[in-house]
Formats: structure tokens, C-alpha cells, sequence
């Protein structure tokens, strides 16, 4: 592919140039959530990227609405690079979001639960989200974390898990030993608790988890 036709390629996918931010930084707040919902997906791009540079926390469920429907690459990023600008009013909605976007998800248990040794990243685009907001979107994964929704919970443990890696929170620790003794007896909660431990060093994490790694 020739450089002409990657770079329409590219504009297709939501790429866009610096000058057309420019362009359009007259636009209001109304205007550029307006074009969140443009057939063209450059200007989807410039709408998102506007609103995350002026921090308008007003339109973060226009955003969050956006993300969920979302197909083109450097659209979604713009969204979600917006909502993280943003911060801690994007967690609330953002949280009605997990585990629901694509079906990149993981549902059920690998054939080798513990084969990668490094910290696992989250594959739900909304958890990676708010891990990205960090330390002003612990207290309501923790409160969310209570639910008896299993794969609403599944999701939830991976952003505590990545939350925990980011932060290194003691909060998190706590209310992940909680969830790991609540959910014994279900395989699937289990392996994604171990897992999220594995964001920390922490000798009573690791003693939790060693049984499960060098079990047969």
C-alpha cells in the first residue's frame, strides 16, 4: 500500500491531522458531542478530542454512549482518550459499560490458567478506561464490586486487578482477599482473583495464590 492509500485508509479508520482541530476549536460543546454521531468518523475523532482538551464532564454520557457503538480505531482511542482527561465523573458511566463492548471478553477458564508470568492487561475496552483514570475510580469499583452479577463481577475484578497494578492501592488488596474467599467454589472467580493478585508483590497474596500455581 502506497503511502496516498494509507493515509485514506487511515482517515477512514478516524485519523486525523492537528489542523483540523484547529479548524474547528470554534465549535461549542453542543456542536462537537453533535458530531460524535457524524457518518464520518474523522469528525467523530475531532469531536471526542475535543471535548477530552476542554474536560467537558457534562457530555461524558454522550461520550460513554459513543464508545459503545464505536468501530473505527483512532475514533475509539479519541473517545477514550476523552473520557480519561476527564476523570472521575467518566467512572459511573463508564462502569455501566463493562463487559460490554465487542466479545473480546473472557467467559470462561483457559486450558492453562496460569501460564503467562507477567500481569495480564484487561481486555474490556471500558475497564481499560477507567484503569487508565486510575486512583479517582477506586471507591466505586470497590462499591460495584459487591454485585451477585458473576460476569459483571468477572470484569470488575480485572479493573480492580489493573487499578491495583496502577496504584498499588491497600484498599484493593483488601476487597480482593474478600472476593477470592466469597468465590472459592467458582472456578472461573477464582482464577480472575489469583490473576489480579498478581498485579502486586505482596507476601499474603502470594501465599494465597502458590496452592493454585504449583497444583497439578
Amino acid at each position: 500500500m502506497n503511502k496516498d492509500n494509507l493515509h485514506i485508509a487511515r482517515q477512514k479508520r478516524g485519523q486525523i491531522e492537528s489542523s483540523l482541530l484547529i479548524a474547528l476549536a470554534t465549535f461549542s460543546d453542543k456542536e462537537l458531542a453533535n458530531l460524535l454521531q457524524s457518518k464520518l468518523s474523522t469528525e467523530r475523532t475531532i469531536g471526542a478530542t475535543l471535548l477530552g482538551q476542554r474536560k467537558a464532564k457534562e457530555f461524558v454520557v454522550s461520550l460513554c454512549a459513543a464508545l459503545r457503538f464505536e468501530k473505527a480505531l483512532y475514533s475509539r482511542i479519541a473517545i477514550c482518550e476523552a473520557l480519561e482527561s476527564i476523570g472521575k465523573e467518566s467512572v459511573e458511566p463508564l462502569s455501566q459499560l463493562l463487559g460490554k463492548i465487542g466479545n473480546n471478553q473472557e467467559i470462561k477458564l483457559p486450558e492453562k490458567y496460569f501460564e503467562k508470568k507477567s500481569y495480564p492487561l484487561t481486555r474490556d475496552i471500558a475497564a481499560r478506561t477507567i484503569i487508565r483514570i486510575g486512583e479517582p475510580a477506586i471507591d466505586k469499583l470497590i462499591e460495584l464490586s459487591t454485585t451477585k452479577d458473576n460476569y459483571l463481577l468477572s470484569q470488575i475484578i480485572d479493573t480492580l486487578g489493573g487499578l491495583l497494578h496502577a496504584t498499588g492501592d491497600l484498599r484493593i488488596l483488601k476487597r480482593l482477599t474478600i472476593i477470592f474467599e466469597e468465590n472459592k467454589q467458582n472456578e472461573f472467580l477464582l482464577w480472575k482473583t489469583i490473576r489480579a493478585f498478581s498485579a502486586t508483590e505482596n507476601k499474603e497474596t502470594t501465599d494465597l495464590i502458590m496452592p493454585f500455581v504449583l497444583a497439578p
